[in-house]
């Protein structure tokens, strides 16, 4: 086993069967496109690059949270973002209050050119450029959810298969024949969403899709023979990601809208985790983008927060992309529980504060707290007892701050024969000070390994650039 080399993992796994965990932690997957592998790629697949995920910086913070929602505003607003912390309205940029949104629920947002419409509570309120104002209607029911296309607000009634519509340009005008029935079964709509200039109602047990007419009577009618005959669980976990819709279905099995049936993209571990969520009306989900990658993050109550790479569809032959798992310092979940998009910047609201970061490509650190990234390798082992003399860890090194933390930033690799229920220590192994770009990270005298093999995980939480591409082991000169 000379100078073997041991690929990391590129997908979170984790089963309550007792199978060993696969952790990915913090980390976004890559191919390399180097020529030079090609051989290697068509023996044994891509070689792929770990890198950091996003840190966070702070942007805004206002009210007492925590960001019950954000949103960028319409042009005709000016364009800045608005958002919901603890039971008020601001803008983001300057602090305005901007009214009271009583509640704890997570908000909705919908919007046209010249009108912005959030739901909160069962209430619907317009904007009118200062103010979040409550819809009067004499015929509108509790809201549960908004949406907008071709020139009307959808408002989806609470607990029913009911939507009402808005006059074309005019949220606040509902009319009282201005409804429709979801008609596929007697299903509550929990959600809805809009793709490809269609409705998609998310009922409990269907997803109906509705397309726009030029009846002014009847401006909605179903798309004959398209629909899913699977549910929603929450209205939180439905997300626009990659030009498509993403939701939580009601067999716990992550869809997206395809154009004849949705497509499955959740892993066995991660439907295991939906499985174990005991408070599934609870689970909510947003969209996130940086450097062409584009991510659904999903939050599971009480076990924890993924990120799917949709980029990383057909990198393997799953074809159904990879998940990452996402954790803030000291917590088993990701702090970020709404976001929005503004320009090529990703903006996250706080779970627990009135803090709306900015998710920042070359921050490695989220605010003041550390960003531990973990990625896994296993060593198989056929038979025997083979020797670990060493084992180096490939990637960039020489990235050392100027100054403390993260001067002489550091590796720690622990390792487990036992198929990862009990680990050895932390061990220690020094990435190179600023300019140190022959430093090799290395471990040495690891004992022996046995059948099936060994179960190694590296972590880092210095707040410097950490990218891994490989192990290896048993290097011939594993130091400089």
């Amino acid at each position: 086993m000379a100078g073997l080399r041991v690929p990391f993992l590129t997908d979170s796994f984790d089963r309550s069967n007792g199978l060993p965990a696969a952790r990915l932690i913090n980390q976004i997957v890559e191919s390399t496109p180097l020529r030079e592998e090609a051989a290697y790629r068509a023996a044994e697949g891509l070689r792929e690059v770990h890198y950091s995920r996003p840190g966070l910086v702070s942007a805004h913070a206002w009210g007492t949270g925590p960001v019950r929602g954000v949103t960028a505003a319409p042009p005709i607003f000016g364009g800045s973002m608005i958002m919901v912390s603890g039971t008020n309205a601001y803008d983001a940029a300057t602090g305005a209050n901007l009214g009271a949104i009583p509640g704890t629920d997570l908000v909705r947002f919908a919007q046209s050119r010249s009108q912005l419409v959030m739901a909160a509570g069962g209430v619907a309120y317009l904007f009118n450029g200062s103010t979040f104002a409550p819809i009067v209607s004499a015929v509108l029911p509790p809201v549960s959810d908004v949406a907008y296309l071709t020139g009307r607000f959808v408002y989806v009634c609470a607990g029913s298969d009911t939507f009402f519509y808005s006059e074309i340009n005019d949220a606040a005008n509902v009319g009282g024949l201005n409804f429709a029935t979801a008609e596929s079964l007697p299903d509550a709509t929990v959600a809805v969403g809009v793709l490809d200039e269609a409705l998609v109602l998310f009922g409990a047990a269907s997803v109906e899709f509705w397309q726009t007419t030029s009846d002014a009577a009847s401006p909605f009618q179903p798309v004959v023979g398209r629909g899913f005959q699977r549910g929603c669980v929450a209205r939180g976990s439905v997300a626009f990601v990659d030009n498509s819709l993403f939701w939580v279905a009601d067999n716990r099995v992550v869809y997206r809208a395809g154009p004849n049936a949705p497509a499955r993209i959740s892993s066995s571990s991660i439907e295991d985790k939906l499985r174990q969520c005991v408070n599934v009306a609870g689970i909510t989900a947003w969209a996130a983008t940086f450097e062409g990658h584009e991510i659904y993050l999903l939050n599971i109550p009480g076990i924890g927060s993924w990120a799917y790479d949709a980029s990383r569809i057909g990198i393997r032959e799953a074809d159904r992309g990879e998940w990452a798992e996402w954790q803030s310092w000291n917590r088993a979940n990701f702090r970020g529980q709404v976001a929005t998009v503004l320009g090529d910047v990703t903006y996250v609201g706080d779970d627990a504060t009135g803090t709306l970061w900015a998710m920042t490509v070359g921050a490695f650190a989220d605010g003041a707290d550390p960003l531990t990234r973990v990625a896994s390798a296993f060593v198989r082992v056929e038979d025997g007892t083979p020797r670990c003399n060493n084992l180096v860890a490939h990637g960039v090194v020489g990235v050392g701050n100027a100054v403390d933390p993260g001067g002489n930033p550091v590796v720690e690799m622990r390792y487990s024969d036992d198929q990862g229920r009990n680990f050895s220590d932390w061990l220690k192994a020094g990435m190179g000070a600023r300019g140190a770009s022959q430093t090799r990270v290395f471990w040495q005298r690891l004992g022996q390994m046995r059948a099936p093999g060994r179960l190694v995980e590296v972590r880092c939480s210095d707040p410097v650039n950490v990218v891994w591409s490989h192990l290896e082991l048993n290097a011939t000169r594993p130091a400089q």
